[in-house]
């Protein structure tokens, strides 16, 4: 049963996933993993965080692999602006 109702997913299972975006379900399986990782920091259902996750890999097989590249290069830039603003707003 669907927690969050009306999601892209709803009612699917992992393999329809794979087979709408001509995948191995092996993959899914990772990226699925990947999500309910993720989404659990903005939930402590874990139910939760996999709908989430299955709508987010319905839209994009690769979501949470292209997720973390991006955060990989956010990372960085941000302390380096934490950094550069500490300078000038110290004595």
């Amino acid at each position: 049963m669907d927690k969050i109702s009306g999601g892209l997913s709803d009612g699917k299972p992992l393999s329809d996933i794979a087979r709408h975006h001509g995948r191995p379900i092996g993959e899914l399986q990772s990226q699925l993993a990947k999500g309910v990782k993720v989404e659990m920091e903005h939930t402590d259902d874990e139910e939760v965080a996999r709908e989430i996750a299955m709508d987010h890999l319905w839209e994009d097989p690769a979501y949470y692999d292209k997720l973390a590249r991006v955060e990989e290069r956010l990372v960085p830039t941000f302390e380096d602006f934490v950094r550069t603003s500490s300078r000038r707003h110290s004595g």
